[in-house]
Parts: C-alpha cells; structure tokens; sequence
C-alpha cells in the first residue's frame, strides 16, 4: 500500500463536494484505511505505521471539532 493510493482514492470521493473542511478530508481517509485494511491491501509491515496514522487523524479530527465548538 502506498500513501498516494490513499490520497488519490480519498480525492475521487470528495470531486462529489464543493466546500470540504479539513476534518471531513481526514474522516474520509480515515475511511478509506479502514476500507484497506479490511480488504487486506495493507501488508503486515506497514501496520504500525497505519495505527500511527490513524492516531493523528483522529486527534487532528477531534481538535478541529473542539476549535468549532469554542
């Protein structure tokens, strides 16, 4: 698996959307990791990097929905 399939799946998806918010960009590649990884497109050596990843948009997504809360 290779971050640029990531991204280039996650564009195709949001061409459907004008206006796009950072944190809906990172729900969408959320989903698209969980998608590889229940498809198996992730090879076993790139599983830390992946639980790393999913880490930090996580926490990017929740810091964005606490700034439009205040």
């Amino acid at each position: 698996m290779k971050l640029r399939n990531l991204l280039v799946e996650t564009d195709e998806e949001m061409k459907v959307k004008k206006e796009v918010s950072l944190a809906t960009k990172m729900k969408e590649f959320y989903g698209v990791i969980a998608r590889y990884e229940r498809d198996g497109k992730i090879h076993k050596d790139d599983k830390q990097k992946i639980e790393t990843l999913k880490d930090f948009i996580t926490d990017m997504v929740k810091q964005e929905a606490r700034r439009n809360e205040d």
